[in-house]
């Protein structure tokens, strides 16, 4: 499922001459339990909006897997988190502000500072009971990181 959703970003990635980087860990697995659907909408809407408004053309992905935060779980709940990485123009401090905190509120419907694509990818994200935040530095970075829990198959 990961590996599909990185050869359709590739796709984007060579249409666009953009140096895609991505870091998968060691022990990703290919078959997980979850919305293999939405997981990979996720990935690819980050990724496609990452490349789009990288003005030095590299954009960095890391996916990796966590334990689970909490003590109930069992040996296959893991945290599946995503980080997309691009170089450009950054987020302002108080827009950075505002798109987080309607990132944060899963109830919120209209939508002032976050894009469409944004709006999407929170929606699938709390679909699933994950949660999603920017971190962003004006003129220089921004940064996605997306965790959803999933369960592996082993």
């Amino acid at each position: 499922m990961l590996n599909g959703a990185i050869a359709a970003i590739r796709v984007i990635d060579e249409d666009k001459k953009i140096e895609l980087r991505e870091k998968i860990g060691n022990d990703i697995y290919d078959i997980i339990t979850g919305d293999s659907f939405r997981i990979r909408a996720v990935l690819t809407q980050l990724v496609g909006s990452a490349i789009i408004h990288s003005t030095n053309s590299k954009v960095r992905v890391s996916i990796d897997f966590l334990p689970p935060q909490n003590e109930q779980s069992n040996s296959k709940d893991r945290i599946l988190k995503f980080v997309v990485h691009s170089v450009g123009a950054g987020i302002s401090k108080n827009k950075l502000q505002e798109m987080n905190s309607e990132l944060k509120n899963p109830h919120l419907i209209k939508h002032q500072a976050l894009d469409s694509g944004l709006a999407f990818i929170k929606h699938l994200t709390y679909q699933m009971k994950g949660s999603i935040k920017i971190d962003s530095k004006e003129g220089h970075y921004t940064k996605f990181l997306v965790s959803i829990p999933i369960q592996l198959v082993i």
